[in-house]
Formats: C-alpha cells, structure tokens, sequence
C-alpha cells in the first residue's frame, strides 16, 4: 500500500475498497499506525466483509513500553498503545475480542463471524521489553509474531513493514569474538591478541563461533574491539537511514563458543582481582568499550554472554548501565521450574545477577541438542513459573532458542502458549491451553491434553532429568507403557477425527515425535518387553517400517509448509537416514546386556553399533554375521577387492583413536596389540579412556577408513568427563591370532561401548 495517499483524517474504508470495517487514524499517521490499521483490515476482512464496524487506531507516546488497550462507547471500537503496543491491541482485539486463533504462522481460524463493538474493555503491557523466540517467523510477514508479542529474532527483522528494522546491530547476535578478532586476520601478526593455553596463544584455525578466544586483559585488543564497533555502527545507521527504519540499538561482544579461555598471566591477575570470576574479567573488558561507546552513542547498549565459564559472580564490579547480561540455563532440567527448587543452580545464578545489574536478557532453552533431536516431553506446565520468576528478578528481555521447525515436540502447541506467558505470565495458562487444543483439534483435543499430562506424570514418577544434551537413554519417561499408552490415545484420535481431515492433519503431525520415540529407542523398548515375556511376539511396534513410512509423509507435509524448498530437501534426506538406520533388524540375542556392563546404570552406558559406522568407499563392507549379536558388523576382509588394500597396512599394532573436527587433533589414541587377542571369536576389549567433544567420531586404522560417531554421550556442561572404551571385535583366519587354516582373513568390528565415567 502507498501510504501516502491516505488524507490526514484518515478513513481506510476508502482506501481498502474491498472492504467494510472503517478503521480510523489520527492526522498525519505514524508508520506504527498504519501497520497496525493494514493488520487489522487484513484479518477484518476474513472475518466478517460485510462489516460497519468502525475502529479508531492511535499509537500513545504517553503509554509504557510495550502496553495497549481495546476499549469501546458502545457504537466503535477504540485500539490504542506505544509504538510496539499497538501491535498487540491489534492482536488482543483480533483474538479475545472477535476470537480469532492464530495457531501458528501457517493456521488461523475465524471461530465467529463478527467484528463486536460490545465488550468489556481490556488492557495489559508486555512484561519484557524485548521477547523473542527463535525461530517462529513463518511465511507471514510476521504477523504471528507481532500479534503474539514478539519484536525480534536475533539478528532478523521481524517483518518488512515500514518503521520495523534489526534490533542486534553487525556483525551477529552471540558468540562474536571471532568476529572481531578473527584469527585469519590477526593471529600472525598479533598472536599475543588470543587465548594462551598451557603457556601457548591458540590458533585452532576458526574465525566463527567456536573461534580462539580473545586475551582480554590486552589493552590492544579492546581498542581494536572499539574500533570495529564503532565502524559496525556507522554501517547500520547508514543502511537504516537509506531503509527509512530505526537503526539497531544493542550491539553483542561475547565469547566464542567454546571454554578455551586466557590463562595468560595479565588475564588471571584480573580474574583474581574480582574474586577469581572470568565474568569479573569479561566486565572489566566490556565496560571499557561501553563507556567508550556512550559516548558518542548514549543510546546503544552492548550485550555479552554470562555463559559456562563466566558464570561465576564477580565482586568489586558491576556492569555498566549500558551494558546488557545475556544468562544463558545450560545446566538445567527442562522438565522443571526454575523457582521449584530442583533447578536450583539457574536459580541462584539468575537471583545474584540481579543485584548487580538491571539489564538481564535470559536465553532460555526450548531445545535439546543431541541427535536425535527432540524426543517428546512436556515443559510447557514450566513455562508460566519460569516467567513469574524472571519478572521478579527484574529480567528486562527473554530469548528463547526453539528451533526444529518441523520435529520440535508439539511445537505449535508450545510456542502459542510460551508467547502468552512471555508477555503475560499471569493469563489463565489453563484456560489458553484448553482453548487452544480444543479448537485446534476438535474431539480429540481433550485426550491430546491426556497425553500431555501422561508425559508430565512418568517425568515426575521417574525423576527424568533432560539437559540441553540428553543421551536417549536419558528419556526415562518414555517406556513402554507409556508410548503403548500414547499410541493408543493417537489411534483414538484417528477414529474421532476420521471425517476432518484438517483436524485430522493436525492430530498426525502431534503423533510425529511419538511414532520417533517409537523408532529411535526400538531397541531398549524391545528389550524391556522381551525381559517382561520372555519373547517378542506381541510387540506393539514390531512393524517399525510402517511406522517410519507415517514418519516420512507426515514430515514431507509440514516441510513443504514449514521450510523452503531447498531447506525441505535438506531436511527429509537426513530424516530418511535417520529412519534407515532406526528400521534395521534388531535381533533377540542383541538385546541382552552384555554380562560385564549389567551393573552399569543406562543413563551411563552407550551402545554404538558399527553397522552405522561410515566406510570409505565401502573397503570396509557391511556384511551378515550368524555369530553376532547384532547380525551385521563391519568387516575388512583379505585379499581385498581393491588392490591398493594390502594386509600388511591392517596388521598389528592397530591404532584406533576419537579426533574432534573443530579442535583439529585427536582427543585420544590407542594402539591395539596382538598380544591382546587370547581367544578367537568376538571379544570385548577396553582400549582405554577418554573425553569427547560434540563433534568427535571415532577412527580405525592408519588410513582411517572406517569411522563412527561418538560425539551422542558429550555433555558440554560436563567437558572434562571421561568415558572408558570398548569394543567387540573378531579376527579371523591365518594372518591373525587364533586364526584357523583356510578360513578368509578379516577384521570384524561389532560394537562400540562407552561407559560414563
């Protein structure tokens, strides 16, 4: 629309031919103004065309950040609000007033066809000044969020309207040392600029998030830090003038992602100046450049990370009042409150920060990171106690990391209730739930809320703790009653829904997390049923094929409205792998306990087969094997199909090690001898013990042909925890130990054990 043809006594009817409802704007209309009149007649029109409703929009500079009011005289509708609030009269107006659901960026529904003048009048203010959740932005234009109380995401423009630009200005909005500093640019002139570890500045060759940290003691660098800020500024409010939008108003320096921080001597002195707190010498460094920066730029505000290392509260310092703390739940149970007492570390953390400075950002998790991603739980009874909590303790902004925009558990579900908390945490969650579920899913949303309360009870009768890396071990609510339980709720809501096939959509992709819990944990679901009946016959998900043929056209459907094509793509093929790997035949024998780790808790074990193992160009093949437990292992066999595999490079010592990608070495290496062989057949050996990384697999052989990943038991909160290593191989024929005569030469690899420390 051009806006600059409206009059100054503004009368959309006139302008939106098309439709009925007379929106109302002051004289000379600000951009604010007008996006919220565009929203408004965009969703009048769907609900009711033939309307007379007149409704006056004004934006109050007198108003609070953030607050809004519908109101009415009975004959028109007033909606009112600061420049961000009058986005959300809007919304309120839509959604409470004429009862409009947005479910999510991709569904609304009209539930009644009026635009009523008559109603009681209402009011609020969005608690938080800034609200984010990462990533709910659709294919909307951001309607969903504006009208749900979001401004931002990270770096991204919320939506293109006129007067809305990026909150975060350059270069990114965490974890931008590196950005700064890169090493590529820096490190060789200036080595003495990064990290000293054991007496030696690093250079692991990054210049992304997980970059060498920076010395922060080094009055060099901050000035070089200053100056790239203040050449970042400039930029934006350049390319801000041009667009006609606000430029940014909070730039982030912080730490790259990793715990690799300075121990050079300058930088302990400070450290230990401040009570031994790296955060003491984090604010050290960054009140410097945000006094600097105030300056010339009073209303910027700098924000930094109080993450992993830089937790620890200082004494003697406190942020500047420029200066905003992002705190960062790593440690917590996402299953529990954070004022409940059983995150009690996030607790205190979040509760000493707030004596020291009234700028707290809390990014929150709604995720868990290790593959496979997102198994299902209820967290969302959390979210109204941790809102509550997070207003007490005076927290200014909350960012929320949900990602997975199509595997997140029950995520529209989630998010419509999570935006009502963020901006009101004291709305009638209940009421919002039911409302939402019911409408959303029709007759079966009652039992949709079952399921979520079976969830909820097993977590509490089990005491499951999921951090933000969870072993699938560590999904102890999600046993075989329960999941039995679950699919017959989602077969119960297949038969009720049979003849709504919207609904019916719905209700199938809510069953996508638990058909993959089904899947991906087969194998301790079958081993519990087959310790209960001796055998597998009746296993509820014996056809795991079928269930992953509903897995694949359920995902396929929410991609193709949920993520680009090419994202899309992406996406289903390593789902399909995921499937693939989850549908191999799991035999009775394989799921027993090998004898020497039945005393090891499951949380601590994890069982690696190597028939997910990766072979370059297949030399290592995977083949049938009657004497394993498995049934397939990997094996290299001689003579070899290709005549560059020599035995001789395969003999012994055989060196087997786990190396990290992102670290660039080994984290450990073994060589295994031949005088370890004492029997023939399959055999457990432990290797050894080592830590791992969130990226480390492991290697065999000198030409590294055969890999497997390992990275699955990593907890980045638990860094330095060591895991013993086993492995189930075999050797056979004459070139090897106990080898018999004219039996074919091969190495077997079955299975790989790590065992928490």
């Amino acid at each position: 629309m051009n806006f600059k043809s409206l009059t100054a006594i503004t009368v959309l009817a006139a302008v939106f031919s098309a439709s009925a409802v007379q929106i109302k704007l002051p004289p000379n209309p600000s951009v604010h103004e007008k996006n919220a009149a565009e929203l408004l007649k965009k969703y009048a029109d769907e609900i009711d065309k033939n309307s007379k409703t007149v409704v006056n929009i004004a934006v109050d500079n007198k108003m609070e950040k953030g607050a809004w009011s519908v109101s009415t005289d009975g004959r028109s509708v007033s909606l009112k609000g600061s420049n961000d609030g009058i986005y959300l009269a809007v919304g309120h107006y839509l959604q409470d007033i004429c009862d409009m659901m947005f479910y999510s960026p991709y569904e609304r529904e009209c539930l009644k066809k009026e635009l009523p003048v008559k109603f009681k009048n209402i009011s609020g203010k969005n608690t938080f000044v800034l609200n984010e959740i990462h990533s709910v932005y659709g294919k909307d234009n951001g309607d969903f969020a504006l009208l749900r109380g979001l401004n931002n995401d990270g770096t991204s423009v919320i939506t293109k309207r006129p007067g809305i630009g990026r909150i975060f200005g350059r270069p990114y909005f965490v974890h931008t040392f590196a950005s700064y500093i890169p090493t590529t640019k820096y490190f060789k002139q200036h080595p003495e600029w990064f990290a000293e570890l054991n007496g030696k500045r690093v250079n692991n060759g990054a210049s992304g998030v997980s970059g060498s940290q920076l010395c922060l003691s080094n009055k060099e660098v901050r000035k070089e830090v200053l100056k790239v800020l203040r050449s970042y500024i400039a930029r934006d409010i350049a390319d801000a003038k041009k667009a006609n939008v606000p430029a940014p108003w909070m730039y982030d320096i912080s730490q790259n992602d990793n715990q690799s921080y300075c121990t050079c001597k300058e930088c302990n002195a400070l450290a230990g100046k401040y009570g031994k707190s790296q955060a003491g010498l984090l604010l050290d460094f960054i009140n410097e450049i945000a006094r600097e920066i105030r300056k010339e730029y009073p209303g910027v505000m700098i924000s930094t990370l109080i993450y992993q290392y830089t937790e620890k509260i200082p004494t003697g310092i406190k942020p500047e009042n420029n200066v905003v703390l992002t705190l960062c739940d790593t440690l917590s149970n996402v299953l529990q409150t954070h004022d409940g007492g059983k995150n009690k570390y996030f607790h205190d953390l979040l509760s000493g920060w707030a004596k020291l400075s009234s700028n707290i950002r809390i990014w929150d998790y709604n995720i868990t990171y290790t593959s496979p991603r997102e198994m299902p739980y209820n967290s969302e009874w959390t979210y109204q106690s941790d809102m509550r909590f997070f207003r007490k303790n005076g927290v200014k902004q909350v960012f929320t990391e949900f990602e997975e925009p199509v595997l997140a558990d029950a995520r529209d579900y989630k998010i419509y209730l999570k935006t009502a908390m963020q901006e009101n945490p004291d709305a009638d969650v209940k009421a919002l739930s039911q409302k939402f579920v019911r409408n959303f899913y029709g007759k079966a949303g009652d039992i949709f809320l079952q399921y979520r309360e079976l969830l909820k009870e097993t977590q509490d009768a089990k005491g499951t703790f999921l951090g933000m890396y969870p072993p699938t071990a560590a999904s102890t609510h999600l046993d075989l009653n329960v999941l039995t339980a679950a699919h017959k709720i989602f077969d119960r809501g297949n038969e009720l829904l049979k003849d709504d096939p919207v609904r019916l959509k719905r209700w199938q992709y809510a069953r996508l997390g638990i058909d993959r819990a089904a899947l991906i944990m087969a194998r301790p679901l079958m081993a519990e049923y087959l310790k209960k009946n001796g055998s597998l016959k009746g296993y509820p998900f014996a056809d795991r094929k079928a269930i992953a043929e509903r897995i694949l056209k359920t995902a396929a459907e929410q991609a193709k409205i949920r993520l680009n094509a090419k994202d899309a793509d992406k996406f289903l093929k390593n789902l399909k792998k995921e499937t693939d790997k989850y549908t191999a035949v799991i035999t009775e024998r394989s799921l027993f306990t090998p004898e020497q780790f039945k005393n090891v808790p499951a949380v601590n074990l994890f069982d690696l087969s190597f028939e997910n193992s990766s072979r370059w160009r297949n030399f290592v093949e995977l083949v049938d094997d009657p004497d394993s437990d498995i049934g397939k292992v990997a094996r290299i066999s001689f003579p070899h199909k290709s005549p560059k595999i020599k035995i001789k490079d395969y003999q012994f010592p055989i060196l087997i090690g786990i190396y990290s990608p992102s670290t660039k070495r080994p984290l450990w290496g073994h060589n295994f001898q031949k005088f370890r062989v004492k029997k023939p057949g399959y055999n457990w050996y432990k290797l050894g013990e080592t830590k791992l990384s969130g990226d480390c697999y492991m290697f065999i052989f000198k030409s590294w042909h055969i890999t497997l990943g390992t990275s699955s038991p990593y907890d980045m909160n638990e860094p330095d925890r060591k895991f013993e290593v086993w492995a189930r191989i075999k050797f056979t024929g004459p070139s090897f130990p106990h080898g018999k005569a004219g039996e074919k030469d091969s190495i077997s690899f079955e299975r790989l054990m790590l065992v928490k420390k």
